[in-house]
């Protein structure tokens, strides 16, 4: 769950950056890599998100089935189901991008993978630029 999720990222950095400094004896934001300190702080983190998940309350059914519906495209159509609208997506059509067809309404079928392909480029652009910002400290 979350709480196990979060518990373990935070442990495990936490960890990472102990070992990575008592190895060293600086505090820098990037370490040379070596095995023992990743291999530790991934051991604690995958047995900090198994504990904190059996000890904390399970996510509600209705939020994680809300989450999982969002996921359904046209492949999971059941008979006699309503319709999924709006799940197509473009990478399993390849078969037809070179058919007329396949580009009429194409913001309507293809929506979700084109605000993802956009989200995604976003995304990588403000990752540039915290790097670009990180690399103008002196």
């Amino acid at each position: 769950n979350r709480y196990g999720a979060g518990a373990a990222v935070f442990v495990a950095f936490v960890l990472y950056y102990i070992l990575n400094y008592s190895d060293t004896g600086e505090l820098t934001l990037v370490y040379r890599w070596t095995p023992e300190p990743f291999g530790w702080a991934m051991l604690a983190g995958f047995i900090t998100l198994t504990v904190v998940s059996k000890l904390t309350p399970d996510e509600p059914v209705e939020a994680v089935a809300a989450f999982f519906k969002k996921m359904h495209t046209h492949s999971d159509q059941v008979p006699g189901q309503p319709e999924i609208v709006d799940k197509e997506l473009m990478l399993l059509d390849v078969g037809t991008w070179f058919k007329r067809s396949h580009w009429s309404q194409f913001s309507k079928r293809f929506k979700t993978d084109f605000f993802g392909f956009m989200l995604a480029w976003l995304f990588v652009a403000v990752l540039i630029l915290i790097a670009w910002l990180i690399l103008q400290i002196k």
